[in-house]
């Protein structure tokens, strides 16, 4: 039995044979891929007297090109390569690139204090990923420090960080909002009058704001840590509380004197003696001799 060869088959046999097609990954320093900046991971090479060729990548994230080696990659994932010669046959090549693992960002942020400086802390700590990594934070879009964390963060101000892995990919991430602390603030509660002579008056302050816990400097020497304050005499007195980012505030407050009661004696017949203890501010009748009246 004879076969025969037509032209076209032979044409197409031919051109098969003179198209030597190939591809390589280029994934340096590690076997991953990493996403998100703009890259050329293919090499391509096409040679034979079939030429020249044309290509047409795809991929099912919906990646397109007809670049031989493109260079706009940013997905991993798997792609497709098709390469026509000059006779039309088509070559179909697929390569998966796989993703570097990246890292996992969590923000502790320490606002600033209430005391009007700016010395908030933003604490970064990196989960996974391929270390060793190096670092540069931004404030509002411009460059700043290169450490791990931030320091002397303020209120008002957009942060955010780049990181570098070990296999050079770059990873961002934008920090919480950083608010300050609301001002430490002191309000006078209740007061307590003093008697005459007696340090039996007292005071309740309340702090609120700043950071908790506080501490309260009284200004007859007493330290406490809530804001009461009892067996005080008569007078002018001031108290200042501290909180926990040593910011203060200070408050002035007068403990009043109880006045005495007034004595009126409406009859007598002298001489009279009586020891009166009472809340009464009137005698009547009392005869008895050489009085005297102690309230």
């Amino acid at each position: 039995m004879k076969y025969t060869i037509t032209t076209v088959l032979f044409v197409t046999l031919l051109s098969a044979l003179q198209a030597q097609i190939g591809i390589e990954l280029d994934l340096e320093p590690g076997d991953c891929f990493c996403e998100g900046t703009p890259q050329q991971p293919f090499s391509v090479t096409a040679e034979g007297s079939a030429g020249p060729f044309t290509y047409e990548w795809s991929s099912p994230n919906g990646y397109s090109s007809t670049a031989k080696e493109p260079d706009d990659i940013v997905l991993a994932g798997e792609y497709t390569l098709e390469v026509y010669n000059a006779y039309a046959c088509s070559f179909t090549y697929s390569v998966v690139l796989e993703a570097c693992t990246g890292p996992t960002f969590q923000f502790d942020i320490d606002p600033p204090s209430d005391c009007g400086v700016d010395d908030g802390h933003i604490n970064l700590t990196l989960t996974g990923g391929t270390a060793p990594f190096t670092y540069q934070w931004y404030v509002n879009g411009s460059p700043s420090v290169t450490s791990e964390d931030f320091e002397d963060a303020e209120e008002g101000q957009a942060y955010s960080v780049e990181v570098t892995d070990g296999n050079g990919c770059v990873h961002f991430a934008e920090t919480p909002e950083v608010e300050q602390l609301p001002p430490l603030s002191l309000e006078l509660s209740s007061v307590s009058g003093a008697c005459p002579g007696l340090s039996n008056g007292a005071v309740e302050v309340v702090a609120s704001g700043g950071a908790p816990p506080y501490q309260f400097q009284w200004s007859n020497g007493a330290n406490t840590t809530v804001g009461e304050l009892n067996g005080l005499l008569a007078g002018s007195y001031s108290v200042t509380v501290t909180d926990d980012d040593e910011c203060n505030s200070t408050l002035s407050f007068v403990i009043e004197g109880a006045s005495l009661p007034a004595i009126s004696v409406l009859e007598q017949t002298p001489p009279l003696q009586k020891m009166v203890n009472s809340q009464s501010t009137q005698l009547h009748s009392a005869v008895f001799s050489n009085w005297s009246i102690r309230v």
